[in-house]
Formats: structure tokens, C-alpha cells, sequence
């Protein structure tokens, strides 16, 4: 059985029935068609319900507390949070409860039924979901996809996105979807599209590493992340200038949800990135980051999984940085890493360097085997990187390709010297102060580009 549901649609949480609404223009008395809620005032509804049933272009959040008995689900209607209490989770998509009537806290009961499968959304009409949160107090999840309370396969065509630039966080935070609950289905939670975050202000706390920030989807528990798949990419973007503070940015999804395009976290700024905890490259529970004699590495996203810093101005304060395949300062960016214990970065495959720049990086790394690209250089003697960690070279003289503007240079290293020699007459060196303590990679080009 299979049941679609569209922009102009939405679910009743309890029965699954679907009723056929109206957009409401301008009946709600705005002209740009949106509809504020609020408790208190002269606001178009007193409760999100309401004003989901009235179907308007967009749903505005002014205050209010919100309890289970009225949790806030948007239904894929762009919705805007300026404030109020939530102590219950916020659903930007839609809400699809388990038609049997079982409790979603009994997830891990095997039902043996006949799937039925909810499509939301087409390929040719896509549903997207938007979610902006600018203020609020949140103590429970806040996820701008669909929430799965059911034992039945759910697919979704569409793009999400959340914006948040304000507001005090107390539990996780997720791009995607959640999926809570596990029946006889092999499909569950099937996403295609992409799913972006930006955070450019708001408090994250860190309660227990229950307040991750998470780009991809939610399992509750953890196991049920597995049945969740993004088929597309996801963009996780920090913007620093505010001073956001953020707990745990993971940007895969929990447990092992599975992304089969890239993903990205973007790190852009002027300020520090202040992290109370870790920044992860990939879903919660892989283990790419372990030791490979222990167990094996695993990750859940199939795509690239790359750190970028984009015009970013500032230290990166946190507890680890893993699990990332690829790493990218472009922009000007001026990097400081100096993190204790040491960044983990000796599984990054790839190292990118625009012009521009200035990265200064205290961090564990082994380029032997990977690629180092240099982007935009012209004629003259650059520093590529520094660092007083000897560690941060380890296998310099092992790198598998050197690129210029993404073009393979053949390379001949003297290890006396420290250096290669590349096919363009240009030089790629290590540089020791001995005074100082610090190393530097320095390139050399007397061809330009």
C-alpha cells in the first residue's frame, strides 16, 4: 500500500488520514500570506495546529510554551521561531505516527505486518522544508525534516534547510530527520534531496555529548539511525562573527545514518570557533578515526566528508577534530588549530591550500600516500604551513600526488634537502626554525601558475 502526500496535504498524527487544505492568502490579515502564532496578543493563531490547518506561506513562532500535548510540526510550511519554551521536539517536516497505535517508546518490538509506504513530496513537485529558529529556549530535539513514529517505510523528495541565529539549545540538533521507531520494514526513513545548516549565533550546551549538532538524520535510540538515508548531499555552515557557541558538531548523522552524496562542514568568520566538545567528519557511531589494528574503520557517508575554512578569521577551540577526508582553507583564511590533544588528522586524504591563506596548525597528521593541491600561487616563496608539532609532518616526503590548481606535478625528493622538486622548477620544503620551534612548508614558484 503506498500512500503520497504533497505540499497540500498533511498527516493527522493519529489516524494517518490525509486532509486537503487551502492556502490562506491573505485571510490571516498579512498580506505576505504568513501567520503568526502567539499566546498572548493579537497574533492570527493561538497554536501552531491551528495555524498548520490554515495552510499559509509561512508560520511565525513569536512566544509561547509548548508541551507534548502541543508539540510544534510544521508540515513542510516554511515556519520561523522567534521565541518561547519548548520542552518538547520541534518537527519542521511532518509528524507520521505508527497507525497500530503502539507506544513509540516500544522501538525495538518487531511487528509482522504489511508494509505500507508514505511518499511525501516527487520527483518532479519536490516538498522542501525550511526552518529558522532567531530565538526560543529549546530543552528537547529540534530536527527541520520529518519525524518517523512509525513501523512503516517513509520516502521524502525534497531539500531541507535550517537557519538558526539565535536561541539556547539544550539537546541535539538535527538537519534531517527522526526516526524513533523499528517494525518488520527493511526501509525506513528514505530522504532524496539535499539538507543544509547554517548557525550563525545561539548557545549549545553540552549535556553528557547528548547536545551534538548534527547535519544528517536522528535515530532514537541510536540503532535506528541506521535505517535512515539521505540520498544527497549535506552542507553543515558556522559562521563564527557572532560568537555562536556550539557543543558537538557531527556532521554525519547519529548512530550510523547513512549519506550517500558529500558532506561539508564550512567554517567561516571573523572570531574564534569556540566547540566545548568534538568536531566529527562523519555519523556519530562510525569508526574511521580508530586505530585500524582494532577495529575496522567504517564510515556511513559514502561522498567526501571535508573540512573547509572560508574566509575564516580565527582559532579553532575544541576537544578532537576527526574522521575528515579532506581539508580546504581558501578565501584568506587565517587558521590557528593548536588543540590538546592534538587535532586528528592523519586520515585526511587530501590538503588544500588557495593562495591567501595563513594556517597555522598544531595537529596529528601522515601525509604519506595522500595529495597535497596548491590553488592560485604565483611567482614568489610562500608558507604553506606551520606548526611547532613535529607530528603535523609526519611522511611529508611519502606524498602520493602534488597538485597545482588541481594539475598532477611530477616530484623528485632529496631527502637531504627536505624538499621536492617539481616538474614546473618550482620547490616544495620543510623549513625548521630551530629558534623558534616551528616548521614551515614552503613553496616556491618562479613560473606562476
Amino acid at each position: 500500500m503506498l500512500v503520497r502526500l504533497t505540499s497540500h496535504h498533511y498527516a493527522d498524527a493519529g489516524n494517518q488520514n490525509f486532509r486537503q487544505m487551502s492556502r490562506i492568502g491573505e485571510s490571516s490579515g498579512n498580506s505576505d500570506g504568513s501567520a503568526h502564532v502567539s499566546s498572548s496578543g493579537n497574533a492570527d493563531f493561538k497554536t501552531v495546529a491551528n495555524a498548520v490547518e490554515a495552510n499559509p506561506k509561512e508560520i511565525i513562532v513569536d512566544d509561547g510554551e509548548y508541551t507534548v500535548d502541543n508539540s510544534p510540526t510544521f508540515n513542510g510550511i516554511p515556519a520561523t521561531i522567534r521565541g518561547g519554551t519548548f520542552n518538547t521536539s520541534i518537527c519542521g517536516g511532518h509528524h507520521l505516527k505508527n497507525d497500530s497505535g503502539t507506544s513509540a517508546k516500544q522501538i525495538l518490538r518487531k511487528l509482522t505486518h504489511t508494509c505500507k509506504k508514505t511518499i511525501i513530496g516527487s520527483s518532479d513537485r519536490p516538498q522542501n522544508s525550511s526552518l529558522v529558529i532567531s530565538g526560543g529556549t529549546f530543552n528537547k530535539i529540534v530536527f527541520a525534516g520529518d519525524r518517523i513514529d512509525s513501523d512503516s517505510p517513509v520516502v521524502r523528495y525534497g531539500d531541507i534547510s535550517m537557519l538558526i541565529t539565535g536561541g539556547l539549545f539544550l539537546n541535539a540538533v538535527a538537519a534531517g530527520g527522526a526516526h524513533t521507531y523499528q517494525g518488520d520494514c527493511p526501509e525506513k526513513y528514505t530522504f532524496i534531496g539535499n539538507v543544509s545548516l547554517t548557525i550563525t549565533g545561539g548557545v549549545f550546551m553540552d549535556f553528557n555529548r547528548k547536545s551534538c549538532i548534527y547535519g544528517g538524520c536522528l535515530g532514537i535510540p541510536s540503532e535506528l539511525a541506521e535505517y535512515t538515508t539521505i540520498k544527497g548531499n549535506v552542507t553543515v555552515r558556522i559562521n563564527t562573527s557572532a560568537k555562536p557557541f556550539l557543543s558537538n558538531i557531527i556532521l554525519g548523522s547519529y548512530g550510523q545514518g547513512k549519506i550517500t552524496g558529500d558532506a561539508e562542514l564550512i567554517i567561516t568568520g571573523k572570531g574564534d570557533l569556540n566547540v566545548s566538545g568534538i568536531i566529527f567528519g562523519s555519523s556519530y557511531s562510525d569508526t574511521i578515526h580508530c586505530n585500524p589494528d582494532l577495529i575496522k574503520p567504517k564510515t556511513s557517508i559514502r561522498g567526501r566528508r571535508i573540512l573547509t575554512f572560508s574566509d575564516f578569521h580565527g582559532e579553532v577551540k575544541c576537544q578532537a577534530i576527526q574522521a575528515f577526508s579532506e581539508v580546504v582553507f581558501k578565501d584568506g583564511s587565517e587558521v590557528m588549530i593548536k588543540n590538546r590533544p592534538l587535532a586528528e588528522m592523519d586520515k585526511v586524504e587530501k590538503w588544500t591550500f588557495e593562495y591567501g591563506c595563513t594556517v597555522e596548525a598544531d595537529v596529528e597528521n601522515d601525509f604519506a600516500g595522500k595529495t597535497l593541491n596548491l590553488v592560485g600561487y604565483p611567482t614568489g616563496d610562500y608558507t604553506i604551513l606551520s606548526s611547532t608539532e613535529a607530528r603535523t609532518f609526519t611522511g611529508f616526503g611519502k606524498l602520493k600526488t602534488i597538485q597545482l590548481n588541481g594539475n598532477e606535478l611530477l616530484a623528485e625528493y632529496d631527502d637531504a634537502e627536505e624538499s621536492y622538486h617539481l616538474s614546473n622548477r618550482a620547490t616544495l620544503k620543510l623549513m625548521p626554525d630551530e629558534v623558534t620551534g616551528t616548521t614551515y612548508i614552503v613553496f616556491t614558484s618562479g613560473y606562476g601558475n
